[in-house]
């Protein structure tokens, strides 16, 4: 059997090439479109997404607005902790859920 894989090896690599390629191939291109769809949620509310981007959005305004309040002299470190970072995306959090509940109440509301 070796002798014949030995021999043969020209056909041996087809065949490997032949059953590995199509797999990596397949799969391979769905971990791409898989990373490449966007779904990079950091929270769902009521189906709606929360992403990095209007997460760190979120975190740069508020370090905006607490630098115009302090006149500029406010050490951006102290929002780089966990707990800051937790605490804007808990208010993301908040304000898509009562965007959706005030969106629910007016639908509610409308005759008909």
């Amino acid at each position: 059997m070796f002798e014949f894989i030995r021999n043969h090896q020209r056909l041996m690599q087809f065949l490997l090439l032949l059953f590995i390629f199509p797999s990596f191939a397949f799969f391979g291109l769905e971990g791409y479109s898989r990373l490449s769809d966007g779904d990079n949620a950091v929270a769902k509310v009521a189906g709606q997404t929360i992403t990095k981007e209007e997460w760190d959005a979120a975190q740069r305004q508020q370090l905006e607005r607490m630098r115009q309040m302090s006149g500029g002299q406010i050490d951006p470190k102290v929002f780089d902790t966990p707990e800051a970072r937790r605490a804007v995306l808990e208010n993301l959090i908040e304000f898509a859920f009562f965007l959706m509940r005030s969106c629910v109440l007016v639908a509610c509301r409308r005759p008909g």
